[in-house]
């Protein structure tokens, strides 16, 4: 008995052509050879199919380093949380973004109308798929303005690796931004904690004086109040346990000048407003937003998103730090004199500094001279991140905001209303606003003469007429 016998199934099974070799006997036959040769070049081929398969997949996996869109998609990419979505991927941005289309290419989109007697729980939850499709889509389609070859990304074979350089450029330019923010916003309203305090100082001063009129008394100097300003270097020790922090921090409605309230605040407890329990992680309606922190509880939409605060913090982001010093001053941007006593005061421009020829972040972003709804969310949430201590960008610290809620909502007060709408119509009036600020000498806010011509048309046609009337 051969020792192949033991190992193999006997003539009568059916062979399979790499697991079953030809009996064998004491002599091998020619043909035992042959077949034997013929397995093994078998086995050989299936073992090179193998080896070929093992490497695809390994390839599938490592990043394709020699393929030139990775750099310039994670340079691309800077601009993705900026403009496109704060708290999305880029996979799940494509990915919702198609599905909407699709469904709107097969008569699916937008659901089927709900009947006149459904309750209001039923219209505000069908308000919200709707909304939540439509923000869907709009996420997509900026995310199409931000890359114009995004089809050609995602039908690549390592769509996988162009993702993650674009996620990782997008982290970095958050990580960039934050770092900016953190000193400007500390900045800006210990400038303007600054100028309340030192009018505050001169009433009281005023006041003594005027006391002392009447009793020869000697009005006491005016004095600096011993203000907690915020460290601009640091995001320790902000939120509500600062001062200056909690009063921009602080929801509209809410008394922060109250005592017991700034205790609940700081201790995590809950506040309660007319018999009602608030949640505090959805009050997103806070100074911070509104110009010099002066808000209508009866109309939060007044003068929301319209401050220089925010104003300038985009500017810093989008148009670089040399246009925030070409602004105009407002209510919002004086500084105080320099006596030693008030915060730090910003850097300025040197005389001789030039402009730089870089690209702004603006233009990156392909915003074409126009602030965008997602791009002020953009701002309003660093900028709240920046005067808290929160650790996380989704978790809420103690009584903060959700984050994502934050951004959705501001997203939605420029996005939402439908076209034709009076909220459209302030929504743009806000938007239009920003234009004027962020982007005054912009080619696209170039008024045109009212017949359409420039002047350099209007001359030319001029003096062709009178060549006319000569001749």
């Amino acid at each position: 008995m051969s020792h192949f016998s033991s190992s193999f199934p006997s003539s009568s099974s059916p062979r399979h052509p790499l697991t079953d070799l030809p009996p064998s006997s004491p002599q091998h036959s020619s043909d035992d050879n042959m077949a034997l040769r013929e397995v093994i070049t078998l086995l050989k081929g299936e073992i090179q199919h193998l080896r070929k398969e093992k490497a695809d997949l390994q390839a599938q996996k490592a990043p394709k380093k020699n393929d030139p869109r990775i750099k310039g998609l994670r340079t691309t990419g800077r601009q993705f949380y900026r403009v496109v979505h704060l708290f999305e991927s880029a996979h799940v941005a494509v990915s919702e973004g198609l599905d909407h289309e699709a469904a709107m290419a097969n008569n699916e989109w937008p659901p089927e109308e709900l009947d006149d007697d459904a309750s209001e729980e039923e219209k505000l939850k069908y308000d919200d798929e709707i909304r939540e499709g439509e923000r869907a889509h709009d996420t997509y389609k900026a995310f199409r303005k931000l890359i114009p070859e995004l089809d050609s990304v995602v039908l690549s074979d390592n769509v996988k690796d162009l993702y993650a350089s674009i996620m990782s450029g997008a982290t970095d330019g958050r990580s960039e931004d934050l770092k900016k923010i953190t000193v400007a916003v500390a900045e800006y309203v210990n400038e303007r904690q600054y100028k309340m305090d030192m009018a505050a100082a001169v009433a009281v001063t005023d006041l003594a004086s005027m006391e002392c009129g009447s009793s020869n008394r000697i009005p006491e100097p005016l004095t600096v109040p011993k203000i907690q300003y915020v460290d601009p270097t640091s995001r320790q020790g902000r939120g509500f346990q600062n001062d200056v922090c909690g009063f921009w921090l602080c929801p509209v409605g809410i008394n922060w000048l109250d005592e017991s309230i700034r205790a609940k605040l700081r201790n995590g407890d809950n506040i309660i407003s007319d018999g009602v329990e608030l949640d505090l992680s959805q009050e997103v309606a806070i100074p911070l937003f509104y110009k010099n922190g002066k808000s209508n509880e009866h109309d939060l939409e007044d003068g929301l998103f319209m401050t220089m605060l925010l104003v300038k913090l985009y500017q810093i982001i989008f148009t670089a730090p040399s246009s925030v010093e070409d602004e105009a001053a407002d209510d919002n941007d004086a500084e105080p004199d320099n006596s030693g006593n008030g915060p730090r005061k910003r850097l300025r421009k040197a005389k001789n500094q030039t402009a730089s020829s870089r690209e702004t972040n603006a233009e990156k972003s392909n915003l074409n001279g126009k602030v965008t709804g997602r791009s002020i969310a953009y701002i309003a949430c660093l900028a709240y991140f920046g005067l808290t201590n929160a650790a996380n960008w989704r978790t809420p610290l103690g009584n903060s905001v959700s984050l994502p809620y934050m951004y959705t909502w501001a997203v939605d007060f420029f996005e939402g209303p439908k076209p034709g709408s009076q909220a459209r119509a302030r929504a743009d009036r806000v938007l239009e606003w920003w234009n004027k600020k962020v982007f005054p000498r912009h080619v696209s806010r170039i008024i045109a003469h009212p017949n359409g011509q420039s002047s350099s048309q209007r001359m030319r046609a001029q003096r062709a007429a009178k060549e006319n009337v000569r001749a």
